[in-house]
């Protein structure tokens, strides 16, 4: 940490060039000729600071009420960001008394005033970029503050300072500049330390608590990317603090992998934090394999973190179990070859000819609002229900984060054959923004107090508008569900020829339905039978038993669920288009396998 945020480096040529001249506008008096002889000595040995301190303690303790007291902490404050190692506790005490008072009364001497503020408060600045550090471990939130205040007034004060028209004679550009790029570097250093220190605290620990790290040490150092983008400590311990919470949250360890490959990509060394440049990129490389389960992807992965500090929305690196099902899928939606034998698992054809797939989403276990007893079980035997009873190839996210839902729509509007029928089931949290007129599903790791994890309306249309399948079916169990959907009429299945009607609505345009389980109101986490909502159970006992080997959406919703629901609840479900789809007209036609 004291390597790489490099806080205090150059201080000697800093001082060089800002001296700390006499004190020549004077109201002060030296009390006698003795302490005349203390002051004269403690300046003498400016260029000795362990010495330099010697003197300004015996003086201190002779002359405890000198009219020099202030001028004389001043002193000190120096002499003890000098000595080696430097003393940042000390400084900051000494700098606190000074700063509770006007500084213009210790330096005020027009002619270096200017000069010795600015050494006084890059002292300060040193000290607490020194935080998290060893010699400064926990720093105090008064030690803190000293640190932004001379950060401020260094970033305020230092451009107009190292104007060229102040540069001494005896001075050359080139230091000049050079002290100028010192006290920079040295602001942002504090900056970074101050903003992560509590970070490091909680990566410290052995063991180490997840829950600590998702709140204390991933928004710091997140915070410190915003603020220095091309900082690779900072990538580097976004990654420790993400991988940290993979045992409760098995995709953080996607972002970390990225942000360790970001820190490399900016600086193997870390600023100095890491001699062996070689060991941090093995081991960034090294976490990529025990994640994907190979090095394909990797040199893709090294050009992709260049271009941001933070991974991109949806960021995912598949597992080798979901490598081996995205070829499973690929398998399901080429053309059959002859001869070969169809996966059981994998979608076939329906009689129709029509490939099924679906997306089925529960979550439970929300970080930041309370968790839900039935979403998770609703959608695992809505899963298992498709799977088995009508072929469908299904995927199952519990317990998912944006970045997972949304990850896995692309892949489908990249992978699915523009014949296809496409199920999204989505159970959790949701909300209705009164203010904007807006419903969102929420995520695991949403937050209720900003709107940054919730997925809006808008994002699921435009997904849905997008994925290719000529049938989309929208199965939506969250409170403001069916603030998603338009009014329009419903088109029931008449007795009569059911098969011609059928294939008339297969022939329209393409269909973009959502089934809600209630309108623009809260609905119901249970109420069903066995471990399941309301909706859900109505759900499945239509999908269990229905009325016909193939079905409309309409028929399901009609005969099994609208009645069933609003009479156990006070939710009132609804099956309509989804808003802005690009929904045509035809309908979601199921078709159970014989």
């Amino acid at each position: 940490m004291r390597g790489f945020l490099r806080a205090g480096r150059g201080a000697a040529a800093v001082c060089g060039i800002v001296a700390w001249a006499g004190f020549a506008q004077t109201a002060r008096h030296v009390k006698d000729a003795a302490e005349y002889a203390l002051f004269t000595q403690a300046r003498q040995d400016v260029h000795n600071p362990a010495k330099q301190i010697e003197d300004l303690t015996i003086w201190a303790q002779k002359y405890p009420d000198s009219e020099y007291k202030d001028v004389r902490t001043g002193m000190m404050v120096q002499a003890y960001s000098q000595v080696q190692p430097p003393n940042p506790v000390k400084v900051l005490e000494l700098a606190g008394q000074l700063m509770a008072r006007d500084l213009k009364t210790v330096f005020d001497d027009p002619k270096t005033a200017q000069g010795q503020t600015l050494q006084f408060f890059y002292a300060v600045a040193n000290a607490a970029g020194t935080a998290g550090s060893v010699a400064l471990p926990n720093p105090t939130a008064a030690q803190v503050e000293l640190g932004w205040t001379a950060a401020r007034w260094l970033k305020q004060q230092t451009p107009a300072y190292f104007a060229a028209a102040n540069r001494p004679a005896t001075t050359s550009e080139a230091d000049w500049a050079k002290a100028r790029a010192q006290i920079d570097e040295s602001v942002d250093a504090t900056s970074l330390a101050l903003t992560v220190f509590p970070g490091l605290a909680v990566l410290r620990k052995n063991p180490k608590v997840p829950a600590e790290c998702r709140d204390i040490a991933q928004p710091l150092f997140e915070r410190a990317l915003r603020d220095f983008p091309n900082n690779a400590f900072a990538a580097y311990q976004l990654g420790k603090a993400l991988q940290c919470q993979q045992q409760v949250s098995p995709e953080t360890v996607f972002a970390a992998v990225y942000e360790y490959e970001r820190a490399v990509a900016m600086d193997p060394k870390l600023g100095g934090a890491a001699p062996d440049p070689n060991e941090i990129l093995a081991f960034a490389d090294r976490t990529y394999v025990q994640v994907h389960g190979s090095t394909e992807g990797l040199d893709e992965l090294k050009q992709l973190v260049k271009r941001s500090a933070l991974p991109p929305a949806g960021f995912r690196i598949k597992t080798p179990a979901e490598v081996a099902a995205a070829s499973h899928v690929a398998a399901a939606v080429a053309k059959p070859q002859r001869g070969a034998t169809p996966t059981p698992t994998v979608a076939r054809p329906a009689p129709s000819g029509t490939r099924y797939f679906a997306l089925v989403i529960g979550n439970n276990d929300y970080r930041y609002t309370v968790h839900l007893r039935t979403a998770v079980s609703d959608a695992q035997q809505i899963e298992r229900v498709l799977k088995t009873q009508y072929g469908f190839t299904t995927e199952l996210l519990v317990n998912a984060t944006r970045d997972q839902i949304l990850g896995a729509m692309n892949r489908y509007r990249k992978s699915l054959p523009a014949g296809s029928a496409f199920l999204l089931y989505y159970a959790g949290h949701g909300y209705f923004d009164k203010e904007t007129g807006r419903a969102y599903w929420l995520p695991v790791d949403a937050r209720t107090t900003e709107n940054t994890n919730w997925i809006s309306a808008d994002d699921i249309t435009a997904n849905v508008r997008a994925i290719p399948a000529r049938q989309v079916l929208v199965i939506s169990d969250s409170c403001y569900s069916g603030a998603l959907s338009r009014e329009v009429a419903m088109t029931p299945t008449p007795a009569t020829d059911r098969a011609r009607f059928l294939e008339v609505l297969r022939a329209r345009g393409p269909s973009r339905i959502l089934l809600a389980s209630g309108g623009n109101e809260p609905v119901a986490d249970a109420g069903g039978t066995g471990n399941h909502s309301v909706f859900a159970s109505a759900v499945l006992r239509g999908l269990e038993n229905p009325p016909a080997a193939q079905f409309t959406v309409e028929e399901l919703f009609i005969g099994y669920v609208r009645e069933a629901v609003a009479g156990r609840s006070g939710q009132v479900p609804e099956c309509s288009p989804l808003r802005n789809s690009g929904h045509d007209s035809g309908s979601f036609i199921f078709e159970r396998k014989k």
